[in-house]
């Protein structure tokens, strides 16, 4: 019997479409725009950390737990009633580290799109396909003068390219390949998970250009959240720090 085998951009690819479908599926989850820390900073001791994340009429809510350098929780909760837990128990330090270099990076690119009215621009062109990495197979060793007027040329690609790209076909080629690498850590589900890897719980955290959505996953439930862009930054420093003080 022959086994078929996936590579890793395969597998990339379908990951990343199972993460937009995810999020389109939920495109109208609870929106979480205030954050507040405990234990405040006047306590000094304390084996239980938390980050609460709520909406803004605090209906709903999501609160990340740390209780031991091995042991974190997400608690997605409605009204104060009803709540879904999902306890990550054995993460080890490279589970924590692999998470913290993968979301570094993307909340990065995050943050150098937003800044850049035409890097938005094109972004969108090429999030809806319009665009694509391999305009630039046949770039040569210094592309700073090539422009993506010069590329459409010479590759002999379809005209109607120009219409969408009119007012970028003198940006610089090498800004749009270093765009179309700040584009891959974007939309990209990173995990947060132990050992037991899909068999166990775990939470998906999903960047894009406003919001993160966070996805929690175990054998018996599934919560799901959005946090706004300008918490982000805030809330992985919180983990890191909390990781590292146990």
């Amino acid at each position: 019997m022959k086994t078929k085998t996936i590579n890793n951009a395969t597998m990339e690819a379908s990951i990343r479409a199972d993460a937009r479908k995810l999020s389109q599926r939920f495109a109208n989850t609870p929106v979480m725009s205030t954050l507040k820390h405990w234990p405040g900073p006047r306590v000094q001791e304390s084996h239980y950390r938390a980050a609460v994340l709520t909406t803004q009429d605090e209906a709903a809510g999501l609160t990340f737990e740390i209780t031991s350098s091995a042991h974190t929780a997400a608690t997605f909760y409605l009204r104060s009633m009803l709540g879904l837990r999902f306890d990550l128990s054995d993460l080890t330090g490279e589970d924590k580290q692999n998470w913290l270099d993968e979301i570094r990076p993307a909340l990065r690119a995050v943050e150098a799109i937003r800044r850049d009215s035409t890097k938005r621009d094109l972004a969108h062109l090429i999030q809806n396909g319009r665009l694509n990495r391999g305009l630039f197979d046949t770039l040569d060793d210094d592309p700073a003068h090539r422009s993506l007027a010069d590329l459409i040329r010479d590759n002999h690609l379809d005209s109607g390219l120009e219409e969408p790209l009119a007012g970028f076909l003198e940006y610089p080629a090498f800004e749009f390949l270093e765009l179309v690498n700040l584009l891959e850590h974007i939309a990209r589900p990173i995990f947060l998970w132990t050992p037991a890897r899909w068999e166990g719980t775990y939470i998906v955290f999903v960047l894009y250009k406003e919001f993160m959505y966070v996805h929690a996953f175990s054998p018996q439930q599934q919560g799901v959240a959005r946090v706004v862009h300008s918490l982000v930054q805030e809330l992985i420093d919180w983990i890191a720090q909390q990781w590292n003080l146990f």
